[in-house]
C-alpha cells in the first residue's frame, strides 16, 4: 500500500546490452536447463529484474547509514531477508533500537490518550490498517508493542518504501521483458561440490543461454519519489550503480553469467496537477512525448536535490 496520494511519477526506459551470456531458467530437473519461454519467446520476468534492483538498493542504503537518523536508521539496521520475507527484527541491546522503541511507545501512548490522529506514530499504524482497539495502552505494555514497532519500522524503511516489504507494496515497479532472439546457445558445465569447491564426478549439465551482444529494453515506474527524501536518494544511488557497474541477473552469476551493461536510457519525471498536464494526457502515455532527460547523472541529481 502507499501511505500518500500520488504526487509524481518517474518513468524510465533502460537499454542494456549483454556482456556475458544470460540464463533465466524455467525450472525443472535433468541435465538440460532450458530458458524460460512464453509463446515461444524468451522472457525475463519482472520479478527477476526487481530482485536484482532490490539487491543493489540494499547495498546502496547500507552505504548511506551514516546520513540516516531516527526511525529510518533503526529500520535499516533491523532489516532482514528471511524465508518469510522482509522482517524488522528486535535488536535487544542495540542503543539505536532501544532508544527508537522507547520513543515510539511513549509517543504512541500519548497520542492514544489524547486522540491525536496527526501524530506520526498513531497515524502511520492506522494507515497500515490497525484498529483503535488494537492500539490500547495495555497492549503497548506487552510484547505486541514490539510487533507494532516492527510494522512501523517497515513503513519508515527507505528500502521497504522503495521496493516493498510486508506492509508496503513499494514505489518501484518493472515489467516482464520479452526477447526476440534468433537463437540461444547451449553452454556445457559440470556440477560443483559445495563443501570442497571441486567438480562432481559424472555430473554434466547443459544450459540454454542468450548470447552476449543481445539488447534488452526494459521499463521502470516509480511513484512519489520526492527529491531529497531517503528512498529517492537510494534510487538515485541505484541508477548511479547501474550506470557505472551494470546489472547482474538470472542464474549462474557466480560463474560469470548475466552481466548487463547500460547503453541507453530515457526518463520522464511527471508532476501530477502540473499546469502543463492538468488532464493527465502526458501521464497516460509519456512515451509519446520528449523525455525529461536522457542522462542518468541528471536524473540522479534531480532525485538527490532537496526541495
Amino acid at each position: 500500500m502507499h501511505l500518500n496520494h500520488l504526487v509524481n511519477k518517474l518513468v524510465g526506459e533502460l537499454v542494456f546490452e549483454l556482456e556475458t551470456p544470460l540464463h533465466v531458467g524455467a525450472g525443472g530437473f535433468g541435465a538440460m536447463r532450458s530458458m524460460l519461454r512464453v509463446g515461444g519467446r524468451v522472457v525475463i520476468p519482472a520479478s527477476t529484474f526487481k530482485g536484482a534492483f532490490r539487491w543493489v538498493a540494499e547495498v546502496v542504503a547500507k552505504s548511506m547509514m551514516g546520513s540516516l537518523h531516527g526511525y529510518e536508521r533503526v529500520a535499516l539496521k533491523c532489516y532482514q531477508e528471511t524465508d518469510k520475507g522482509i522482517v524488522y527484527a528486535k535488536r535487544s541491546g542495540d542503543p539505536d533500537y532501544e532508544a527508537g522503541y522507547r520513543s515510539f511507545v511513549e509517543a504512541l501512548r500519548e497520542q492514544v490518550r489524547g486522540g491525536d490522529l496527526r501524530g506520526v506514530e498513531l497515524a502511520t499504524l492506522l494507515d497500515l490498517g490497525y484498529g483503535e482497539d488494537e492500539l490500547r495502552e495495555d497492549v503497548l505494555e506487552s510484547d505486541v508493542g514490539y510487533e507494532l514497532f516492527g510494522d512501523f519500522l517497515a513503513a519508515n524503511c527507505p528500502v521497504g518504501r522503495l521496493m516493498g516489504n510486508g506492509v508496503l507494496a513499494g514505489k518501484f515497479r518493472v515489467f516482464d521483458v520479452f526477447l526476440d532472439v534468433l537463437a540461444v546457445h547451449i553452454r556445457p558445465g559440470v556440477g560443483i561440490e559445495r563443501s570442497t569447491g571441486k567438480a562432481k564426478g559424472d555430473v554434466l549439465r547443459f544450459t540454454e543461454v542468450v548470447p552476449p551482444g543481445e539488447r534488452i529494453r526494459m521499463r521502470v515506474v516509480a511513484d512519489n519519489l520526492l527529491p531529497g527524501e531517503s528512498d529517492s536518494r537510494v534510487f538515485a544511488g541505484v541508477l548511479e550503480w547501474v550506470g557505472k557497474l551494470g546489472l547482474q541477473l538470472g542464474a549462474g552469476k557466480s560463474t560469470g553469467l548475466g552481466l548487463l551493461r547500460l547503453v541507453g536510457q530515457r526518463f520522464w519525471f511527471i508532476k501530477l496537477g502540473d499546469g502543463s498536464d492538468r488532464r493527465g494526457v502526458f501521464l497516460a502515455n509519456p512515451f509519446k512525448y520528449s523525455p525529461t532527460t536522457e542522462d542518468v547523472g541528471e536524473m540522479v541529481g534531480l532525485l538527490r536535490e532537496r526541495s
